[in-house]
């Protein structure tokens, strides 16, 4: 919860949620867990939805891509 006053605190969770391992993972998608379509990683131990790539997103990574070429290539 929030402490209100001069600065705000944010007190610890009451709960950790128990991290996963690479091995872990690979099982539970092995054993079916996830949706053959469902789009997740693996991220500093816990399991992460990823967005869905659009349009807007392959047009970011290209311009992305193009800028980081014209600077590397001079």
């Amino acid at each position: 919860m929030y402490a209100l006053g001069a600065y705000m605190q944010i007190k610890e969770a009451p709960f950790t949620p128990r991290l996963r391992t690479v091995k872990e993972y690979h099982k539970m998608a092995e054993a079916g867990i996830f949706h053959p379509e469902e789009r997740v990683e693996l991220i500093a131990g816990q399991i992460v939805k990823m967005t869905a790539k659009g349009t807007i997103h392959a047009a970011t990574v290209r311009r992305i891509a193009n800028v980081l070429r014209n600077l590397l290539q001079g």
